[in-house]
């Protein structure tokens, strides 16, 4: 592609054709949040949501010690989104998915 960053885009079928690169990180305190989301929730049902998402986000971490987990996001474009080492490539098609 051109090396104009808009030509770059308009000359792919996707922009996640190009993405690449990679995340490692931890996240602490995601247990004791959801503890107390979920106690609050009682008070106020939409809070049901943050503690669905960070079961979620649990789910998806690599316990590492005491309320702490760790993420390893890897994307290439041939191999696709490894999360901790998953094929999360289906992600990637909902993605690319008109709205």
């Amino acid at each position: 592609p051109d090396s104009d960053p808009r030509q770059f885009i308009a000359n792919s079928n996707s922009p996640l054709d190009y993405l690449k690169g990679e995340l490692n990180g931890t996240i602490a305190g995601l247990d004791f949040l959801t503890t107390h989301v979920a106690k609050a929730a009682q008070q106020q049902p939409e809070l049901m949501q943050l503690v669905l998402a960070t079961s979620l986000l649990k789910g998806f971490g690599e316990a590492t010690g005491k309320d702490q987990y760790a993420y390893s996001i890897k994307f290439r474009p041939e191999a696709g989104l490894l999360l901790n080492g998953r094929d999360m490539s289906l992600l990637k098609g909902a993605l690319q998915q008109p709205r």
